[in-house]
């Protein structure tokens, strides 16, 4: 028994660890492959080492399944290299799993219920939650970086449309087809998630010219070196100092030679109107300099900025509900009006925008999506 035993370990592991024989496996009659398997396996005791062989055996001789159901997913809009991809990462990722969570894993995939849609989309739900069990959801952690760039989409957009047959790639009204759902996906794997907005849409010298035109008129109210970036809150704290609510502000007309005096909070109200809508455009432009110059509190001001942000987003993106997936928290988080955006908020940790970006990164001016752990 021990020698039959010391056999068919050889075998298996030639037929395992030999890359040759694993790509003549892969353009064989599987059926074949799984006669000659099985035999060897029958007589295999029960041990720790021989179930991880199992488990890559298994794993082998299910890849012809795993494809096809890959291309079903994916709508067959992509080549056998892209899903050779997915496959290679999702089946080294299992590697170290017992054979009864694979199966359960894989019955779970082939039946469309490893990744369960509705728990997707339902906010505050954890990530891991969403998925059948352990091994299916580190298949998917696997495949998250597989066609990241490709078509401009990001890390996660391919892995959620391959692993249920309900989800499909957008050409445009969001990145996925969730449940007949427009959503746009933002996936945050490290320190920061995506932001509520990717085009440029205004760049720190313009402005700073705004700032220029307006200290011309005024005066040299507001002192800034060229190149210095803010962010919301800081320009707030200025205004407050510079051009405190309820006071007047000289200013010596060249001109005419006279003094004229103006009401701090017109003052207000232009700066930030101009700044605003170079990014947001006239209408948010509008309300948030009208809440900047009465004086409204900050944190209103910035939850109001926000929602706004979003509400922009969604508008020019045209898409139904916003998805935050965050790996590094755990969770999802979606949201599908202001309103709703708004109530997420404090369950969110991204920066606050930028009304003057850095040279570097013009797309500061949007809020970035990094999601707190659930407690």
């Amino acid at each position: 028994m021990g020698l039959a035993i010391n056999i068919n370990m050889n075998i298996l592991d030639a037929y395992i660890k030999d890359k040759q024989r694993l790509q003549e496996a892969e353009e064989w009659d599987i059926s074949r492959q799984k006669t000659r398997v099985i035999d060897a396996v029958n007589a295999l005791i029960d041990s720790e080492t021989n179930s991880r062989i199992l488990t890559t055996v298994y794993n082998t001789i299910n890849k012809n399944d795993i494809v096809s159901k890959l291309h079903a997913n994916l709508d067959g809009r992509f080549n056998s290299n892209f899903v050779q991809q997915m496959k290679e990462a999702m089946f080294m990722a299992l590697s170290n799993y017992n054979e009864d969570n694979i199966q359960q894993f894989l019955e779970d995939f082939q039946n469309n219920v490893a990744l369960n849609t509705k728990k997707l989309l339902t906010s505050g739900t954890r990530l891991s939650e969403c998925f059948s069990n352990s091994a299916g959801f580190k298949a998917f952690r696997a495949i998250l970086p597989v066609g990241r760039g490709y078509k401009n989409k990001g890390a996660g957009e391919f892995a959620l449309a391959a692993f249920n047959s309900n989800i499909h790639l957008r050409e445009s009204g969001g990145d996925l087809d969730i449940d007949g759902i427009h959503v746009e996906l933002k996936t945050n794997q490290t320190k920061g998630g995506g932001r509520l907005g990717s085009k440029m849409v205004t760049t720190n010298d313009h402005q700073h010219e705004v700032i220029q035109n307006f200290n011309k008129q005024y005066g040299d109210i507001i002192n800034f070196r060229p190149g210095v970036s803010m962010t919301l809150r800081p320009l707030l704290r200025l205004l407050d100092a510079k051009l405190p609510v309820d006071k007047t502000t000289k200013v010596t007309n060249e001109v005419n030679k006279t003094i004229d005096t103006y009401k701090n909070e017109g003052l207000r109200k232009e700066l930030s109107y101009n700044l605003i809508s170079n990014i947001f455009g006239i209408e948010i432009g509008k309300k948030m300099s009208n809440l900047i110059a009465k004086g409204t509190e900050h944190e209103i001001i910035v939850s109001e900025y926000i929602s706004d942000n979003f509400k922009w987003y969604q508008q020019n993106e045209n898409f139904d509900r916003l998805l935050v997936m965050d790996l590094t928290a755990d969770v999802v988080y979606s949201a599908g009006s202001g309103t709703e955006f708004k109530k997420m908020l404090p369950l969110l940790k991204g920066s606050v925008p930028g009304i003057i970006p850095t040279g570097a990164h013009p797309d500061e001016t949007f809020f970035q999506l990094t999601a707190k752990p659930i407690v």
